[in-house]
């Protein structure tokens, strides 16, 4: 019954990371079981899905590695595949299958897959190097779950067209074979590296702890937020990006580890409704099972102050969205839903048709 309805790997894993094979007495739980499938399982496949459907943007598996985000991926692999490694080599099953967990959840999905979504964009120029990357993060990573989870590591290794037959006739994974740089320059480098990024994530939440006291969502762009540190500008990209705000500056005479400037503006809070905007057409999007490259027709239809905001941003609606046209005032032929963005109602249509102009009615 619990082959059925979970599947092998799930069992498979739970055992391989219970207490159980550490000598400790557990109860059978059909529902840890189940937490194994939602809390880790379906997270690897669908890191595997989002790589599978942006694959055409990156079919090259030489890019050259330019952007941290990717050099740190890399580096956090080589660190953790180099932990596993010697765990299983101490007989340490259960510390090896968190540990990769732990990176499939936290490191890879969470945090990676999040702060790289921007750069997947078709016609994003770092998308061919984000794509090959975690491609081949998901190979290695493959071949490292498959004492763990064979099913779904034969799947993700034939889906990304592995060299052998079968990821079981791999060996074992190398640390350190991610063509960064070697020797003690380079061992150094991905260590500061791995400091630098576990900085960026210690003030990322920090930050986003500061804007959940305050109340305020997450797509509400914010002016600024302050640090202590001195961090390179790449680094600071990503916490704007993960805390949403427009600038990162450094006081070293703050009190507190961050300082976020929770001031709102007239032309921020526009940035925000329009942010919402565009999330809950993606999520209509998905609703009606588009996939992320088929344009289609958007319409919007709501008060004159929603819809005057919806023209002052067309541009950013087209950026953001896939579409062939954006016309604001009328609701075209095709699925429509209604929608709130903050205190007022909207009603948005997507049209697969593409005869009609663009426009502002």
């Amino acid at each position: 019954v619990i082959l059925n309805k979970y599947g092998s790997d799930a069992l498979r894993y739970y055992l391989l990371s219970s207490p159980v094979l550490q000598g400790d007495d557990i109860n059978f739980s059909e529902k840890d079981v189940q937490n194994v499938t939602r809390r880790f399982l379906m997270i690897l496949w669908n890191s595997f899905v989002y790589w599978k459907t942006y694959s055409k943007n990156s079919k090259s598996k030489n890019q050259s590695v330019k952007l941290v985000i990717n050099k740190w991926l890399l580096a956090k692999w080589n660190s953790v595949l180099s932990e596993v490694t010697s765990n299983l080599e101490a007989y340490d099953i259960v510390g090896a299958a968190r540990k990769i967990e732990n990176f499939v959840v936290e490191d890879l999905s969470r945090w990676y897959i999040r702060r790289i979504r921007e750069h997947m964009k078709p016609g994003n120029k770092a998308a061919g190097e984000c794509g090959a990357t975690l491609g081949r993060i998901l190979q290695e990573l493959s071949k490292a779950l498959a004492p763990f989870t064979p099913f779904i590591a034969e799947g993700i290794y034939k889906g990304l067209d592995g060299k052998m037959e079968s990821v079981h006739l791999e060996d074992w994974p190398k640390a350190g074979s991610m063509n960064l740089p070697t020797g003690q320059a380079g061992h150094e480098a991905g260590s500061r590296l791995l400091e630098n990024m576990d900085e960026v994530r210690k003030i990322v939440s920090k930050g986003l702890e500061a804007r959940q006291i305050a109340g305020i969502k997450i797509r509400q762009p914010l002016a600024g937020l302050k640090i202590k540190n001195k961090l390179d500008d790449e680094l600071l990209d990503l916490i704007k990006g993960e805390v949403n705000v427009k600038k990162v500056s450094v006081a070293k005479d703050l009190k507190e580890e961050v300082e976020l400037d929770t001031e709102i503006s007239e032309v921020l809070k526009e940035e925000g409704l329009i942010r919402e905007f565009i999330r809950q057409v993606q999520d209509f999007r998905k609703e009606l099972r588009l996939t992320p490259q088929e344009k289609v027709g958007l319409f919007a239809k709501g008060s004159p102050d929603i819809e005057k905001i919806l023209k002052k941003h067309h541009a950013l609606v087209e950026k953001e969205i896939t579409i062939s046209e954006f016309i604001v005032g009328k609701i075209g032929e095709g699925k429509i839903k209604e929608i709130s963005l903050g205190a007022e109602k909207a009603e948005i249509g997507i049209n697969h048709a593409h005869h009609v102009k663009i426009k502002n009615a």
